[in-house]
């Protein structure tokens, strides 16, 4: 039965690349499945960029214009890139490395994906809700978020579902479903950047610092059996790995799963 008395943001962020083969399976797979559990609000953050251009990931070309208006029904705030970046002291933290050794373009392009999930953070504290499902507009989902995940992340609201594949050393930042207080650390942990270089004398990691974060702050981790793709440029569908077991490596694995479990049953 559909409960009307949780309230249920589904918060989008970045760049929205590939909309025409996304839009339709996020619908499906996500904003559905929200509704069946309660009131659902949209919520987005776009930069506006016409060109898109990454060389480690091989990406290049124009970004068709149309992507943003498949969004037209969703709440969302548009600024030009490059002009956040001011907002945050990026040469104090560039100066302990660039972790991607790509005279740090991907930590710009980390800096503007995390200030985009921020700016839809706030945006979406003004509703006061329940859970907040965050998911990238630039992936292809394959399967369902469960209804029930949802509900048990409105129902715990330090609690956070991460997917369990492709960790890197610290956690899975692509999409999660955020339980009403854990899902403000999710949303802003870009404010946490330089804390988590100057206390390790180490340079901006995306997944490990997601990981510090969430510990810091006493999220309790569930992990979240759902595949995704990255769409790129040109509607061209990147190859992916789902199985945990090749980014985390096989002698952390089962503690990481055993104290991700336990954390996540301290607030029941």
């Amino acid at each position: 039965m559909k409960s009307t008395q949780l309230r249920i943001a589904v918060a989008i962020f970045g760049i929205p690349r590939g909309a025409k083969l996304t839009f339709a399976p996020f619908i499906e797979n996500i904003v559905k499945q929200a509704k069946a559990v309660g009131e659902v609000r949209l919520f987005g953050h776009f930069f506006t960029v016409k060109q898109v251009t990454n060389a480690r990931s091989g990406e290049g070309g124009a970004l068709d214009q149309e992507n943003f208006n498949i969004y037209r029904d969703f709440n969302v705030v548009t600024e030009p890139p490059e002009q956040c970046l001011s907002e945050y002291n990026v040469e104090a933290f560039m100066r302990y490395g660039d972790y991607y050794g790509d005279d740090f373009k991907s930590v710009r392009n980390l800096i503007h994906q995390l200030h985009s999930l921020k700016t839809v953070t706030k945006n979406v504290q003004l509703y006061q809700p329940d859970a907040v499902i965050f998911a990238r507009p630039d992936l292809l989902y394959h399967d369902k978020i469960p209804s029930w995940i949802i509900r048990n992340a409105a129902t715990h609201p330090d609690r956070c579902f991460l997917p369990h594949w492709q960790w890197w050393g610290g956690y899975n930042d692509r999409f999660s479903v955020c339980g009403r207080n854990a899902y403000l650390h999710y949303g802003t942990r870009i404010e946490n950047i330089l804390n988590y270089c100057s206390r390790g004398n180490r340079p901006l990691h995306a997944e490990r610092l997601l990981r510090e974060t969430l510990r810091l702050k006493n999220v309790g981790l569930r992990q979240l059996d759902v595949r995704a793709s990255r769409v790129r440029v040109g509607d061209v569908v990147k190859d992916e790995s789902f199985d945990a077991r090749g980014t985390i490596g096989p002698r952390r694995l089962l503690p990481e799963m055993v104290r991700s479990h336990l954390l996540a049953r301290v607030h029941l």
